[in-house]
């Protein structure tokens, strides 16, 4: 396989997160499941910087918008606590020295 041009990686790679991040943001998504690729395309190490850079990059996302939501008072915290809290509780039930995390199927991992 060729190597990338390193002016083409240093334009196209933050043009086309930027326009994944716009469009997923649109859409209230995240956007890891397209940065991962783009970055896998632009030749970066899957496990060690496209993962992890695709998921640091989704939290931003969603943090900006959360800030946004929240300036204009669209977040209504009281209802929107508990099921964080609840999750939260049951991720960190501890069987043992087992951490167990119970889905609402019932899949214990």
């Amino acid at each position: 396989m060729n190597a990338m041009d390193p002016t083409t990686l240093v334009w196209l790679g933050p043009a086309l997160v930027f326009v994944i991040a716009l469009v997923f943001s649109m859409l209230r998504l995240g956007g890891a499941m397209l940065y991962v690729p783009v970055f896998k395309w632009l030749e970066l190490p899957l496990k060690t910087v496209a993962i992890p850079l695709g998921l640091l990059l989704n939290g931003a996302t969603s943090l900006s918008a959360f800030l946004r939501y929240w300036r204009e008072g669209l977040v209504d915290f009281r209802d929107a606590l508990p099921a964080p809290m609840l999750t939260a509780r049951a991720c960190l039930r501890v069987v043992g020295e087992k951490h167990v995390c119970i889905s609402w199927s019932g899949y214990e991992r």
